[in-house]
């Protein structure tokens, strides 16, 4: 009696073993520490209500501490300044005055006189024009540097923010003076992304500038705008070189 009842329960016992060792490749998927597995990103919802950009547009108006850095490689830049953001007219329309500043970086090699990327501080002071175009559900603006070029272009908004995108101001000097950073290669096309974040009731935007050579990334300005009642916050300018070279 005793080795009938052994007999019927190995079977039994292997179904269960087998069933177990099973159970964490079936479910291999689901495990939170399974590098496999699958992610989900959700992409932000264009915004082209007129009434909700503008919305957004108006948001951005207001008098800010700017900081910031440029990376150069292993090292970085600091970026400081402020920003002055005004609603133009009943509408959505926004004028900026930028005084923003950053070491100037720039050497003098056998091959001549050589900036970095952004080595020039070209927004102390400098003006930015926003506004809606409506019918293309896009973001317009043009900005006028330091020097009083102008550059303009346009962008959508998505979520929280912008991207506006337009050509360089005076491209050919730009290239001039970046020649020696291509190895041989020439620079063809440039392009400036402005990346506008703030979300509903903060107190802190965000502004990236990259620069965008032969449609590759050549050069970022990383800065962050924190909202202030007055220019009292606003740092001292503070511009020094911080390389120069000598030809050999």
């Amino acid at each position: 009696m005793q080795k009938t009842t052994v007999r019927k329960m190995v079977p039994a016992l292997a179904a269960i073993v087998l069933a177990c060792s099973a159970t964490p490749a079936a479910a291999a998927g689901k495990n939170p520490r399974d590098g496999k597995m699958d992610v989900e990103y959700v992409a932000p919802v264009p915004v082209t209500d007129p009434l909700l950009m503008g919305e957004w547009l108006m948001r951005l108006a207001g008098r800010y501490r700017v900081e910031g850095i440029i990376p150069r490689g292993e090292e970085a830049d600091p970026v400081q300044g402020a920003a002055d953001c005004q609603l133009v007219g009943a509408g959505p329309g926004l004028h900026c005055i930028f005084d923003i500043w950053w070491p100037e970086d720039w050497e003098i090699t056998q091959a001549g006189f050589v900036v970095s990327p952004d080595g020039i501080p070209w927004l102390d002071p400098s003006m930015m024009l926003l506004g809606l175009d409506p019918a293309r559900r896009a973001v317009n603006f043009m900005l006028v540097d330091n020097k009083g070029l102008p550059q303009g272009g346009s962008g959508t908004i998505a979520g929280e923010r912008a991207v506006l995108k337009g050509p360089c101001a005076n491209p050919r000097a730009m290239f001039e003076r970046l020649e020696g950073l291509f190895a041989g290669r020439s620079a063809t096309t440039c392009e400036r992304v402005f990346r506008f974040g703030l979300r509903t009731g903060d107190r802190l935007a965000y502004l990236v500038i990259e620069l965008m050579i032969n449609n590759a990334p050549a050069g970022r300005i990383d800065m962050s705008l924190y909202r202030v009642a007055s220019d009292d916050a606003t740092p001292k300018r503070k511009k020094k070189r911080r390389r120069e070279g000598t030809a050999q």
